[in-house]
Protein backbone atom coordinates (compact mmCIF):
# COMPACT_ATOMS: atom_id res chain seq x y z
CA UNK A 1 0.00 0.00 0.00
CA UNK A 2 1.27 3.85 -0.78
CA UNK A 3 0.20 6.61 1.52
CA UNK A 4 -0.09 9.58 0.07
CA UNK A 5 -0.04 12.46 3.15
CA UNK A 6 -2.06 15.56 2.70
CA UNK A 7 0.07 18.84 2.00
CA UNK A 8 0.33 21.73 4.29
CA UNK A 9 -0.75 24.32 1.81
CA UNK A 10 -4.81 24.64 1.66
CA UNK A 11 -6.11 24.60 -2.08
CA UNK A 12 -9.50 24.73 -2.96
CA UNK A 13 -9.25 22.53 -6.11
CA UNK A 14 -6.43 19.98 -5.39
CA UNK A 15 -5.44 16.49 -7.71
CA UNK A 16 -5.36 13.00 -5.62
CA UNK A 17 -4.96 10.41 -8.29
CA UNK A 18 -4.03 11.01 -11.88
CA UNK A 19 -5.00 8.08 -13.63
CA UNK A 20 -3.80 7.76 -17.71
CA UNK A 21 -6.52 7.04 -20.44
CA UNK A 22 -6.31 4.06 -20.98
CA UNK A 23 -8.74 2.00 -23.49
CA UNK A 24 -11.03 -0.76 -21.91
CA UNK A 25 -10.80 0.44 -18.39
CA UNK A 26 -13.66 0.78 -16.26
CA UNK A 27 -13.71 3.31 -12.89
CA UNK A 28 -15.78 2.38 -10.26
CA UNK A 29 -16.50 5.67 -7.44
CA UNK A 30 -17.68 4.93 -4.32
CA UNK A 31 -17.93 6.34 -0.66
CA UNK A 32 -17.76 3.72 2.34
CA UNK A 33 -18.68 4.95 6.09
CA UNK A 34 -16.51 3.25 8.77
CA UNK A 35 -18.40 3.36 12.19
CA UNK A 36 -16.59 3.40 15.43
CA UNK A 37 -14.83 0.11 16.50
CA UNK A 38 -15.88 -1.48 12.47
CA UNK A 39 -13.66 -3.71 10.74
CA UNK A 40 -13.63 -4.03 6.95
CA UNK A 41 -13.94 -6.90 6.53
CA UNK A 42 -15.42 -8.34 9.83
CA UNK A 43 -12.57 -10.71 10.05
CA UNK A 44 -10.21 -11.75 7.57
CA UNK A 45 -8.60 -9.68 4.48
CA UNK A 46 -10.12 -8.59 1.05
CA UNK A 47 -8.92 -8.55 -2.00
CA UNK A 48 -10.24 -6.92 -5.52
CA UNK A 49 -9.43 -7.47 -9.04
CA UNK A 50 -8.99 -3.97 -9.29
CA UNK A 51 -6.52 -1.45 -8.07
CA UNK A 52 -7.63 0.46 -5.44
CA UNK A 53 -7.09 4.38 -5.14
CA UNK A 54 -8.76 5.77 -1.40
CA UNK A 55 -8.68 9.29 -0.11
CA UNK A 56 -9.77 9.77 3.71
CA UNK A 57 -12.87 12.60 3.98
CA UNK A 58 -12.88 12.45 7.55
CA UNK A 59 -11.71 10.81 10.34
CA UNK A 60 -8.44 8.48 10.68
CA UNK A 61 -8.22 4.53 9.84
CA UNK A 62 -5.80 1.85 10.88
CA UNK A 63 -5.31 -0.30 8.02
CA UNK A 64 -3.22 -3.41 6.81
CA UNK A 65 -1.93 -4.14 3.58
CA UNK A 66 0.64 -5.73 1.70
CA UNK A 67 2.73 -6.41 4.62
CA UNK A 68 2.26 -3.24 6.62
CA UNK A 69 -0.25 -1.37 8.86
CA UNK A 70 -0.47 1.74 10.38
CA UNK A 71 -2.81 4.51 10.75
CA UNK A 72 -4.16 6.65 7.44
CA UNK A 73 -4.73 9.99 8.98
CA UNK A 74 -7.72 12.41 7.89
CA UNK A 75 -7.05 14.03 4.28
CA UNK A 76 -4.60 11.34 2.86
CA UNK A 77 -4.81 9.15 -0.10
CA UNK A 78 -3.68 5.28 -0.30
CA UNK A 79 -3.07 3.14 -3.68
CA UNK A 80 -3.76 -0.49 -3.10
CA UNK A 81 -2.86 -2.56 -6.15
CA UNK A 82 -5.26 -5.30 -7.25
CA UNK A 83 -4.69 -8.80 -5.14
CA UNK A 84 -3.13 -7.20 -2.22
CA UNK A 85 -4.67 -8.31 0.56
CA UNK A 86 -5.85 -5.83 2.90
CA UNK A 87 -8.47 -4.52 5.54
CA UNK A 88 -9.14 -1.42 7.98
CA UNK A 89 -10.48 -0.78 11.40
CA UNK A 90 -11.98 2.53 12.83
CA UNK A 91 -10.21 2.99 16.25
CA UNK A 92 -12.08 5.74 16.78
CA UNK A 93 -14.99 7.38 18.54
CA UNK A 94 -16.83 8.88 15.21
CA UNK A 95 -17.47 7.74 11.91
CA UNK A 96 -14.79 7.51 9.31
CA UNK A 97 -15.55 8.47 5.46
CA UNK A 98 -13.33 7.14 2.38
CA UNK A 99 -14.10 8.22 -0.94
CA UNK A 100 -12.90 5.16 -3.18
CA UNK A 101 -12.00 4.60 -6.78
CA UNK A 102 -11.50 0.82 -8.66
CA UNK A 103 -9.62 1.03 -11.83
CA UNK A 104 -9.89 -2.57 -13.62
Amino acid sequence: MKIIKPSKEMKTVETIFEIAAQENKKVTIGKATVLPGQRLPEIGTTTHTADEYSYIIKGDIYTASGGSNGVVLEGSSTFIPKGEEHWCRNDGTEAVEIIWVFVE
